[in-house]
C-alpha cells in the first residue's frame, strides 16, 4: 500500500497518528473481550433498546 504524498510532512504526521491510534484500538479491545469485565450481552442490549423504544401506556396521547 503506497501512497503518494505532496510533501514528507503529512506522510509523518499521518504515520504518528496512525500509531498513535492503535494502542487506543488494542485496550478497547481489551477490555471489551475481558472475561472480568460484566458486558451485557448483544440480546440483552437489543432487548432493552426495544424497551425503552416501546412508549408507555399512561403516557401515550388518545
Amino acid at each position: 500500500m503506497l501512497i503518494q504524498y505532496s510533501s514528507p510532512h503529512v506522510a509523518v504526521f499521518s504515520l504518528i497518528l496512525l500509531l498513535r491510534n492503535i494502542p487506543g484500538r488494542i485496550l478497547a479491545t481489551m477490555i471489551t473481550h475481558s472475561p472480568f469485565v460484566a458486558t451485557e450481552s448483544a440480546t440483552e442490549r437489543a432487548a432493552r433498546d426495544r424497551a425503552s423504544m416501546v412508549p408507555d401506556r399512561v403516557s401515550a396521547p388518545n
